[in-house]
């Protein structure tokens, strides 16, 4: 069966190595990447280094050393139930570091992201004058943002 060239299957998103040169093996086309299940690889280059500045600079959750190899401090219990706990707050922490990251960068998001917050029906321009800050977040205690310690013990009266 001949397979029909349409404008869009000849769009397609590829990984450009460092000589300039596209990888054959990273091609996909664009249709498929908007609407089908997106390359692994293509996924890894387009947002591995976020998901890595967000582990070591925001969280501390692991470090790079000398010889550009990862360090890991996280520490996973061997209980199901605690691993289950664990796994979830670290991705709660992810989602968290992400959704400021999101509201620095895009107006609109923090408007979004503002409305949620507030239980609003509307997102409003007034929404503007707030910064979004996280609480567990390096960034937040680095720039005094943070009135707590999220680790701290408090005693309940």
């Amino acid at each position: 069966m001949e397979q029909r060239i349409t404008p869009d299957s000849r769009l397609v998103v590829a990984k450009m190595l460092s000589n300039g040169c596209i990888d054959p093996s990273s091609i996909q086309s664009l249709v498929q990447w908007q609407r089908g299940p997106r390359s692994f690889d293509l996924m890894r280059h387009g947002y591995g280094d976020e998901l890595l500045g967000i582990l070591t600079e925001e969280l501390g959750l692991v470090s790079v050393n000398e010889d550009g190899l990862l360090r890991s401090k996280i520490i996973i219990v061997t209980s199901e139930e605690e691993v289950r706990g664990a796994i979830m707050r670290i991705l709660g922490k992810i989602a968290e570091a992400l959704i400021v990251r999101n509201c620095h960068t895009d107006i609109y998001a923090n408007r979004r992201w503002g409305q949620i917050a507030r239980r609003g029906t509307v997102p409003h321009h007034t929404l503007d004058q707030y910064l979004a800050v996280g609480t567990g977040l390096e960034t937040t205690r680095l720039n005094h943002y943070q009135k707590y310690r999220p680790n701290q013990n408090f005693t309940m009266f």
